[in-house]
């Protein structure tokens, strides 16, 4: 874990071709857009969602309230409840039927008001007088709303209500039952469990009932119990709608955002393709004058007419010709790849000959620098790539390591492949030298154009362009090309790497 960390952290940051650089800011740039829509999504169906639920709790609160107000009004009174609970409680009932003594009452009073308002009679036999009449129906002695008035109904609550009073000798009695699941029998696990919670209200969650508590006078203790079932359906219901919703809503608002991307970067993508213009034509301007220069100077450098003064002037002009073309080739290798894109030809390669030969190439100079080149190569491994820009990667990291390297220190260059599962491998290659480590700065810096990172490089012939070009023909065949540091035996080395998948 620690070693995947370590590779993950190595791993040039800046170092990105221009092509990919494009497509991580357009990628960034939907990534920014998505993650503003559904912050935006996530604050509105909160905020509906919150408002939704706390209007249902105080609507049930205040039908709570309501009731138990009536618990209060009756207990100051003296006057008792519906129907007590059977089974072991005294005088149990149906409890579909009302009490008797009020419906008596309730009889009374309709025969009372008929015999007042009887056409008959002749008196008392206005609208306004039944009106008032029926609006003074009572129930328990509470007055009843007139449906007909809409003002009136809107302010009662409609919430299904369970009260039950427990008085002094401990007896439970319902007063009142609206909600039609739950028998009166069951009134009594409901007020032992709003008593465990040992709170005056709150939420009973496994039954999905909210209640209500209140001590009154002379011992006795109301209990108001709602149902809030139909509340957590439609939250529940919500949510999933709010979730389908923003998923259709995120769907058009990605496939805009990536037209979006791609019109917001078209100015910086015609920038990269004029800059590249620019340096391929200059490039191929330079390459003529400098090679009509260079063959002058051999000329004249040949020539019997030159003092040895002059003779090593005409070197010197010569010399910083050839450094000259040898910059103008790379930016035309750096323009060149970067038009071509991935239009290069792609064969099987056996790379193991392929570097075989190159490094035997190399012997010469390594040897010529009072160092010494050492192969680890695994035999037989092939890849798909290009085989003159798979050797001029190779070149450049091995020259590179050549350039930088302690004196008489060795450089390595090793290939091994690695087994990823499902018939899947991965190639690597390790160019590995001692010298100075790269701090994490110089790493993920390394490999932009023209940078040189210290004293010592900028000491050494070159122009910072080589990782550059190494990069580009990484991200050519699909590789990635890191450094890493480390340390061995008191030595410090940096270890350049290649990795591309069979």
């Amino acid at each position: 874990m620690k070693k995947n960390d370590r590779n993950r952290k190595n791993m040039p940051k800046s170092a990105v071709s221009d092509k990919v650089l494009l497509k991580r800011l357009r990628i960034k740039f939907c990534l920014v857009m998505m993650l503003i829509v559904v912050a935006f999504l996530l604050v509105v169906f909160s905020a509906q969602y919150i408002s939704n639920k706390n209007t249902m709790a105080t609507e049930n609160k205040k039908a709570l309230e309501s009731a138990l107000q009536r618990f209060e009004k009756n207990n100051s009174r003296g006057q008792g409840g519906n129907e007590n609970i059977p089974g072991g409680f005294p005088g149990g009932f149906d409890n579909n039927q009302p009490p008797q003594d009020n419906w008596n009452d309730n009889d009374q009073t309709t025969q009372d008001n008929g015999k007042e308002n009887s056409p008959n009679t002749g008196e008392g036999g206005s609208d306004s007088d039944k009106q008032d009449d029926r609006k003074g129906f009572r129930y328990n002695n509470e007055e009843m709303a007139d449906f007909r008035n809409h003002g009136e109904m809107n302010e009662l609550s409609k919430v299904p209500v369970l009260c039950v009073l427990r008085n002094s000798e401990g007896n439970l009695i319902v007063e009142r039952n609206d909600i039609f699941f739950i028998e009166n029998e069951d009134s009594e696990t409901l007020v032992k469990a709003a008593d465990a919670t040992g709170k005056k209200t709150g939420v009973l969650s496994d039954y999905k009932i909210r209640f209500m508590k209140l001590e009154l006078d002379g011992g006795n203790c109301a209990y108001a119990f709602a149902d809030i079932s139909s509340e957590i359906k439609l939250l529940n219901s919500q949510i999933i709608k709010s979730i389908w919703i923003s998923l259709a809503v995120a769907a058009v608002l990605f496939v805009l955002s990536i037209l979006l991307a791609k019109w917001a970067t078209r100015p910086v993508e015609r920038a990269f393709s004029d800059q590249r213009r620019f340096i391929a034509d200059a490039s191929h301007e330079l390459k003529t004058p400098l090679a009509v220069i260079i063959s002058n100077t051999d000329m004249v450098v040949k020539s019997d007419d030159l003092s040895d003064k002059n003779k090593r002037r005409m070197d010197n002009v010569k010399a910083e010709s050839a450094r000259m073309k040898e910059l103008v080739q790379e930016l035309i290798d750096l323009a060149r790849g970067e038009a071509s894109g991935n239009k290069v030809s792609m064969e099987e390669v056996n790379y193991s000959d392929l570097l075989e030969e190159d490094t035997m190439g190399w012997e010469a100079p390594v040897f010529d620098a009072g160092k010494s080149l050492i192969t680890e190569i695994e035999p037989d491994v092939v890849v798909k790539g290009n085989r003159d820009k798979l050797r001029q990667l190779a070149d450049i990291l091995i020259d590179n390591a050549l350039k930088y390297s302690s004196p008489a220190s060795e450089i390595t260059v090793s290939l091994k492949t690695k087994d990823k599962g499902k018939d899947k491998r991965s190639v690597i290659l390790a160019v590995k030298n001692q010298g100075a480590a790269l701090s994490e700065e110089e790493k993920t810096k390394i490999f932009e154009r023209f940078y040189r990172s210290d004293e010592s490089r900028e000491s050494t012939p070159g122009y910072g362009l080589g990782l550059s070009i190494a990069l580009q023909l990484a991200d050519l065949h699909g590789g990635r090309l890191s450094v890493e540091s480390c340390e061995e035996n008191g030595k410090t080395y940096n270890i350049f790497k290649f990795k591309m998948y069979k």
